[in-house]
């Protein structure tokens, strides 16, 4: 049976729809870390320091959002910024003592 398709043709059409793939996930990516850059800035987390706000996304990123929150609940931290750092560093230090 005869093929009616060029596969040479049809490769170049498949790199051409991976390359536009790559140029909406690369927009998509940007979108996304500003959306979450404005949700930092917007609870005024810039104000704190850059370490303690690695350490706490380092911490979520450990544990599970899932997790952190339950452990964030269950150590009665307050919601603000420093507090909630705070609190996550106390939670890895009682841990480390058990």
């Amino acid at each position: 049976m005869p093929r009616t398709k060029d596969p040479v043709a049809e490769l170049a059409a498949h790199r051409k729809k991976e390359a536009a793939f790559k140029d909406k996930a690369k927009l998509l990516e940007e979108q996304a870390a500003a959306h979450l850059g404005r949700k930092l800035m917007d609870r005024e987390l810039h104000l704190v320091e850059r370490k303690l706000i690695d350490d706490v996304l380092d911490r979520v990123s450990d544990l599970g959002a899932d997790e952190a929150l339950r452990r964030l609940s269950s150590a009665r931290v307050s919601s603000d910024a420093a507090s909630t750092a705070v609190g996550l560093n106390e939670v890895a230090k009682q841990e480390g003592e058990a």
